[in-house]
């Protein structure tokens, strides 16, 4: 990164440095309830052999997303080997081996287990995330000193502030739902978790893999499908309205000559509602790319097709990518659509 347009090159430097170290800083295995923990490895998310090989150049690279911007939080987009994509210190390797051979070693074939394990561990990488990431993020003093009080944007510090809010919700979510996977985990219980797999024929080589998490507010037309709620303290003492977020676990996995798409989520109204959104789509496979590009970040596309596209539709994937921190994408159902008209992306 170019620190010489910060006015404190040296400040900018060293909170870059602290951020990265938070971003690997080890934690307690996911599933330390399980017991007989050994050391904290460097896991990935997305199979390295079944998910990354396959979208992969020649030299194992993919293109995934980089770095947020310190001043504007731009969301850029870099091409990396395989063996740095998707990973996270969230679980020790006793447990990262046993739990998710079946993702890793067996061919995919959607079955029950394969579709619990698949959520278990992105739902851990999201919840390991959102934990570190207020501290990622440059307080209002670090943020002055970096670039300046000429240079402070006080809508910069309230946008972040809002972020670090919905960052609260979203941990609430995470936290609710991974106590109820590590219930039926411990059970054995591979058929709790709701899941709906949508299979795309696929017309060359694959393009993209992806799993993350995300609580819509609106569905893929620009419906509002997750109302406030009233909340109530233990006494019964009304706190008033909030949101109350459900989460819906998301992936595009290649798998020989089609793609699978998978949503699950724990029983609710709001993820169903959203679902039924993308059924309703014509071009269902389109709207899964662009659930892709709005809402997970930890994702992986092939090098080839990304570097043949022309600047303007290189642009349209980088706008929809900054969509994740902006929101703005689907309050407008009529930008929506409007993206799906380009054609380059019905490939998928």
């Amino acid at each position: 990164m170019d620190f010489s347009k910060f006015e404190n090159p040296k400040a900018a430097n060293d909170f870059l440095k602290r951020s990265k170290k938070v971003s690997q800083r080890k934690t307690l295995c996911a599933a330390n309830f399980l017991g007989n923990c050994n050391g904290i490895i460097t896991a990935h998310t997305l199979s390295k052999k079944s998910m990354l090989e396959p979208v992969a150049n020649r030299e194992n690279e993919v293109y995934t997303i980089s770095t947020v911007s310190l001043v504007n939080h731009q969301i850029n987009l870099e091409k990396k080997g395989i063996g740095g994509v998707s990973t996270f210190k969230g679980f020790c390797g006793m447990h990262d081996k046993d739990l998710f051979t079946c993702l890793d070693d067996d061919e995919f074939k959607c079955t029950p287990k394969q579709l619990f394990m698949l959520a278990y561990r992105t739902i851990s990488r999201e919840l390991y995330k959102k934990i570190n990431f207020p501290e990622r993020i440059p307080t209002k003093k670090e943020y002055i000193n970096i670039i300046g009080r000429r240079k402070y944007n006080k809508e910069y510090v309230l946008f972040v502030e809002k972020i670090k809010k919905h960052n609260e919700y979203s941990i609430q979510s995470l936290k609710y739902i991974k106590d109820k996977l590590d219930t039926q985990l411990r059970d054995e219980d591979w058929n709790s978790l709701k899941s709906h797999v949508l299979l795309f024929e696929k017309i060359s080589h694959p393009i993209c893999a992806a799993t993350g998490a995300f609580q819509p507010l609106f569905d893929i037309s620009g419906k509002i499908i997750n109302e406030p709620v009233d909340y109530y303290d233990e006494y019964g003492e009304y706190l008033g309205k909030g949101l109350k977020l459900r989460t819906i676990i998301f992936s595009i996995i290649p798998v020989k000559d089609m793609y699978v798409v998978i949503f699950s989520w724990d029983n609710d109204d709001v993820s169903e509602n959203f679902f039924k959104s993308i059924l309703k789509q014509e071009n269902k496979s389109l709207a899964a790319f662009n659930i892709m590009l709005d809402n997970i970040e930890n994702f992986a596309i092939y090098p080839d097709w990304y570097e043949n596209l022309d600047d303007k539709k290189k642009e349209f994937i980088q706008k929809r990518i900054q969509s994740k921190i902006k929101n703005t994408i689907w309050k407008n159902p009529e930008k929506y659509n409007s993206m799906l008209e380009i054609d380059e992306f019905k490939e998928i």
